[in-house]
C-alpha cells in the first residue's frame, strides 16, 4: 500500500482541517459582522476598511474554503474508495 500521508481511512478523520478553516471563518464573520460593521459608521476611515475585509470575506475566503473542502473530501473518498477492502 502507498504511503500518502493519511493515517486513516475515516473521512470524518481527514477532514479536520476542514474544520479548522470553517471556525476560522465564522470567527472572522463575526468580526466583520459584529465589530467592525458597527464602528465603520462611527469612522469614516474604518468605512474602507470594513468594505474591504467584507468583500474578502463573503467573496475570496468562502470561494477558498469550498475549494479546498471539495479537494479534501474528494482525496478522502478516493482514499476509501481504492484502499478499503
Amino acid at each position: 500500500m502507498r504511503d500518502i500521508g493519511y493515517d486513516t481511512l475515516n473521512i470524518f478523520m481527514n477532514l479536520g482541517t476542514l474544520a479548522f478553516l470553517s471556525a476560522m471563518y465564522f470567527l472572522k464573520v463575526a468580526f466583520v459582522l459584529l465589530i467592525m460593521k458597527p464602528l465603520s459608521y462611527l469612522h469614516k476611515g474604518l468605512k474602507k476598511k470594513y468594505n474591504r475585509y467584507y468583500n474578502q470575506v463573503f467573496f475570496g475566503d468562502l470561494i477558498a474554503i469550498l475549494v479546498e473542502g471539495y479537494l479534501e473530501f474528494l482525496i478522502s473518498s478516493l482514499l476509501l474508495l481504492l484502499v478499503a477492502p
